[in-house]
């Protein structure tokens, strides 16, 4: 049964298995929010607690979930709080990106 979760460090080990399925597949990491490149991922996480709130310039605040089906992050999805007046045109409130070895099993659907 899939679940939204907030991002935490208990999930770090399925998180970078998670990452690493997009760097095999060669495609860019959707959603960008997803942190790829933070060390120490606890610096991730403080990231996304602070975009909820923050204003950034170019940017909307968003809060960002897990997509979790059992023990396995299946994508990541944010919310967006605002809208610019491109994301109203393409973008929505909702931005989301399925892990591409779990694709085409519903979860978008869902």
């Amino acid at each position: 049964m899939m679940q939204l979760i907030k991002p935490t460090l208990a999930w770090e080990t399925e998180y970078r298995a998670f990452l690493e399925d997009w760097r095999k597949s060669g495609e860019t990491i959707v959603p960008e929010a997803v942190g790829d490149t933070y060390e120490p991922l606890g610096a991730y996480f403080a990231e996304l607690k602070e975009m909820e709130t923050t204003v950034r310039p170019g940017l909307v605040t968003h809060s960002t979930y897990w997509m979790v089906d059992g023990q396995r992050i299946v994508g990541a999805l944010n919310f967006r709080h605002d809208l610019t007046e491109n994301l109203k045109l393409y973008g929505g409130h909702i931005g989301y990106g399925i892990r591409p070895s779990e694709r085409q099993k519903g979860y978008a659907t869902t």
